[in-house]
């Protein structure tokens, strides 16, 4: 109310009125928009139209169900941000405007369901192909799927690790025992997340061809290592008792079910352990050679859900210094001394997983070599270029006509050579050798 006064201090007899409402909060912001970023699912974009008030200090930005107890992500006079999402599900975000004498908007909200994890993999086939498994599967059509990972086992949780980090479509390794294989598939985005759900794929390996075993050890016979929480006992698996009927495991052999010694979990009262480790003896070839490492590894994980049995290997060429721990499968190493190791868990304590195969073996490829030398009247010893682990079949051919060559002598790394004429005198001259062993 306004009122004027004379010089003589009289008054208006009546004021002038005038109302006015002031309002010290800023504007709120409009129209949010949320979206995932499809070069990282893990990143969601966060954009709003902004406001036009000269006194705006910043945009204060927030993630929960209320304003109170929400997350702040920025404080920002942009009218856009980011925030690195951590699990799948509903995002809200809350955004207020802050002005210079630090009042506060109303509040803006938005909310996007959001799934961090890629889709699963589609089209995942396997195959056998000679001593090789092989693995196809179609492209993520998601840009930030940068890899994949296949296990093998009864599920993808609980199996062994076969790769990891692939970035093709496609990989093979080598296999090493005619058995039913179950194989398992994610992807894996730029965050690191994995497919919620694996992809399975399954394949029988038969007619693997013959191997030259140079050492074989049935740790079931042997039962030469250590336990920590694991046992040998009878199996408590028998066919009678797996349920079903016997058409329901065409694939199955009856010695990879049950048998009177298995390695499994120990006794921890009336339950078993949750988890065991067996460790095998070292392994000592007696030199360092080049071999084929394999396994015939066979367990029950697949008809006992919840229960997992893994076997770990690590080589060494001086026994001090080791490889790490891997999850095993066949491989081709250079080494002397060779370690094992079973992994058995289970999340039921009333089962455990049973190992009914346990054989490391040691094999050699076949080398077939063909050499080309010159032999001095009375011989000459020609070297192989490498060292046999068997003393190999040497076979040599002189080069003319009316010439022979003879072996007199062989051992793992060289072989002595005569070249004889027709009359049998020892002239010399060159041969032709096909050296073939392993």
């Amino acid at each position: 109310m306004i009122k004027a006064v004379t010089l003589a201090g009289k008054e208006s007899q009546y004021p002038a009125e005038v109302n006015c409402v002031f309002d010290l909060n800023p504007a709120p912001v409009t129209n949010i928009v949320l979206s995932q970023s499809s070069a990282d699912k893990s990143v969601l974009n966060i954009s709003w139209t902004g406001i036009l008030e000269s006194d705006l200090a910043y945009y204060d930005v927030r993630v929960g169900s209320s304003w109170d107890d929400a997350t702040q992500i920025v404080t920002t006079k942009e009218n856009s941000c980011t925030y690195t999402l951590s699990a799948s599900g509903t995002v809200k975000i809350l955004v207020k405007s802050m002005n210079v004498a630090e009042y506060y908007s109303e509040e803006a909200t938005a909310s996007l369901y959001c799934t961090i994890e890629p889709a699963k993999v589609s089209n995942f086939r396997v195959y056998q192909n000679g001593e090789y498994v092989e693995f196809y599967w179609d492209k993520s059509v998601e840009a930030d799927v940068v890899s994949y990972e296949i296990r093998e086992g009864s599920s993808f949780s609980i199996g062994s690790l076969v790769v990891t980090g692939q970035t093709t479509t496609n990989y093979k390794y080598l296999v090493d025992t005619e058995r039913k294989y179950q194989y398992h598939i994610k992807a894996i985005n730029k965050s690191g997340f994995y497919s919620s759900s694996a992809i399975s794929g399954s394949v029988l390996v038969s007619d693997l061809s013959t191997r030259n075993v140079i050492e074989s050890f049935d740790e079931l016979t042997l039962q030469s290592g250590t336990h920590a929480n694991t046992a040998f006992g009878t199996s408590q698996y028998k066919f009678s008792n797996l349920g079903g009927k016997f058409s329901d495991y065409t694939t199955i052999k009856y010695s990879e079910i049950g048998g009177a010694n298995v390695l499994k979990l120990a006794m921890n009262g009336a339950v078993y352990y949750s988890s065991g480790v067996y460790t095998g003896e070292r392994i000592d070839i007696g030199q360092i050679i080049t071999a084929n490492i394999t396994a015939y590894f066979v367990s029950t994980v697949l008809f006992a859900s919840g229960t997992s049995a893994a076997l770990e290997y690590r080589t060494s060429q001086d026994g001090s210094t080791f490889t790490e721990w891997q999850d095993f499968k066949a491989v081709q190493a250079t080494f002397r001394y060779l370690e094992f190791r079973a992994i058995l868990a289970t999340t039921d304590t009333t089962k455990t997983p049973e190992v009914n195969h346990f054989t490391i073996s040691v094999d050699v490829p076949d080398t077939d070599l063909s050499l080309t030398a010159t032999v001095a009247a009375g011989g000459t010893t020609i070297n192989y270029g490498q060292t046999f682990y068997m003393i190999p079949v040497v076979t040599p051919t002189a080069i003319g006509e009316n010439l022979y060559a003879q072996v007199i002598a062989k051992t793992k790394s060289s072989v002595t050579i005569k070249v004889k004429d027709s009359s049998s005198n020892d002239v010399g001259g060159m041969v032709d050798l096909r050296v073939k062993g392993y």
